[in-house]
Order: C-alpha cells, then structure tokens, then sequence
C-alpha cells in the first residue's frame, strides 16, 4: 500500500498544474477600465489619474505594487481603420490592430503599449509600428502578431475571430515620463510601467483560452 501511495504521489507531481480560467483571472485581479474604438484603445482618465496619484503616496504605493491588475484588450472589428484578423500561415502569426496618439508614443521595438501602459513583449509576440495621418491627427498604428503553430487552433480563432480578446495580467513597477516633458503638471505626462505576468489569447464568447504568452 505504501509503495501504492508513493507511485500516485510521484505522477502527480510530474502533471501540469491546472490552468487558471478566464473567470479566475478576472476575480483574482484588479480590472483597468478602458474601451477601444476605431482601433484606439482608451483607458479611464480618472482611474489613469488615481494611479498616477497613489504612485506619489508613501503610505499607499506599496499595497498598489503588489496588486495584480487586468486589461481586457477588445480589438475594434469594424472601425474605418481596422485589420482583419486573418492568420498568416507563412509566418504562423496573426495580427491585432492598435493605435497610439504620436504624443504619446514610447518609441522602444521591445515594448508592446496600450495607451499609457508599457508591456515588455514576451515570447511568442512581436510588434510592428508606422506612423500615419488620419484626420490631420499623427498616430502610431501599432499591429501586435502573437503566433500560433497549431493549424487547427488557428482555423478555430479565425472562425471565431470577432470574439478574440487579449488579456493582460501585470502588477504595476512604477512610472516615466513621456518624451520632452521637463515641466510634469499632470497625470497624463507619465506612463505606467509593469512587469507582464502573461498576455492570454481567448474566446470572449466561451472563455476558451487560445493561448497564453509569458
């Protein structure tokens, strides 16, 4: 019986630990507020403005530092400007359209960045960057290529395209500032550094995880 204990012991050490849902994510973390349209994504100035302020509290930073925040990255299907998610099977990769004001742009290939959040870019994604006029107004059109190598998987998000979600799961590290800014007189002059702890791929409609990049 002993031995018998033993063996089972020893294969569960060696499975996978159980992935953590979508739901558990979201309860687990704190949500950034935000929307996206036309392919620019927007997070909640006055909740932007709480971060920034609770940065510069001693006696409240702290506890903000070790919070786990989520982003929930809903990419514009239908807006003027929009890519089509469409898997490129030569590079195994697909596309997601984000745009970035080019006064608010951090100018670094290693960082994926969403508004006023920077995300060092894990395995599996890269980040393409042009700059572009629209309406008189100079922007960054930012597309993020995650890579998927299944085939079959890439058939199903590409059937399902228009309830793709990214998810961003990070803690808060602390802030910079934005380029040329010597005067700092408000919250929108800094950006909001993190440590990614993944960036999930899922179905929005079945909480289905495509795939998690870490």
């Amino acid at each position: 019986m002993k031995t018998l204990v033993v063996a089972i012991l020893s294969v569960l050490s060696v499975l996978p630990d159980q992935q953590e849902t979508i739901s558990e994510i979201k309860v687990n973390s704190t949500l950034v507020r935000g929307s996206i349209s036309n392919t620019v994504y927007q997070q909640d100035r006055t909740q932007f403005k709480e971060f920034i302020s609770i940065l510069n509290q001693d006696e409240l930073k702290n506890a903000m530092l070790s919070t786990t925040y989520c982003l929930d990255f809903k990419p514009d299907y239908n807006g003027e400007r929009s890519m089509a998610i469409k898997y490129d099977r030569n590079d195994k990769i697909f596309p997601i359209s984000n745009e970035v004001y080019h006064d608010l742009f951090f100018d670094d290939p290693q960082y994926l960045q969403i508004d006023q959040f920077l995300f060092r870019c894990p395995d599996g994604i890269k980040v393409r960057k042009k700059n572009i006029n629209y309406a008189c107004v100079d922007m960054i059109a930012e597309t993020i290529l995650f890579e998927i190598t299944d085939k079959d998987l890439a058939s199903e998000i590409e059937k399902n395209r228009n309830d793709l979600r990214l998810l961003f799961v990070f803690k808060i590290t602390g802030t910079t500032t934005l380029p040329g800014k010597t005067e700092l007189t408000a919250a929108t002059d800094y950006y909001l550094m993190t440590s990614l702890q993944k960036m999930v791929v899922y179905n929005h409609a079945t909480e289905k995880i495509y795939s998690v990049y870490e």
